[in-house]
């Protein structure tokens, strides 16, 4: 067998679909604690990973935002909360602040911000 035929098969599955991944971020408007779950093959998985993690802060935890392949942003401020995602970080956050000073005109900061796939 020669090197170009057994690396056929590998090379096959690189050039394959994209697998997804999955983001989520779970908020509890009565605590502001938060959870993420990220890096995760299903929507299903990223929610659980971030409910979970946000149960660790206290009660009334819900997914607030779930996105595949992008990136997503918690920004919070004294008397709401806002997530949002986009293709990049950068915008991501942009997004989530703005969304907050609607709730909020003063104090939006963000929490938390990351990719699924990063």
């Amino acid at each position: 067998m020669t090197y170009a035929a057994a690396l056929a098969p590998v090379l096959a599955l690189a050039s394959g679909p994209a697998l997804a991944d999955f983001g989520a971020i779970a908020y509890s408007a009565q605590t502001g604690g938060y959870g993420i779950g990220w890096k995760a093959a299903a929507r299903a998985g990223a929610e659980r990973d971030a409910m979970a993690a946000c149960a660790g802060y206290g009660a009334g935890c819900a997914v607030t935002l779930a996105f595949e392949n992008a990136c997503g942003a918690l920004a919070t401020g004294r008397t709401g909360a806002a997530t949002a995602a986009a293709p990049r970080l950068r915008d991501a956050e942009t997004k989530a602040r703005a969304a907050c000073r609607k709730l909020d005109a003063e104090g939006c900061e963000i929490e938390v911000s990351f990719c699924s796939n990063r």
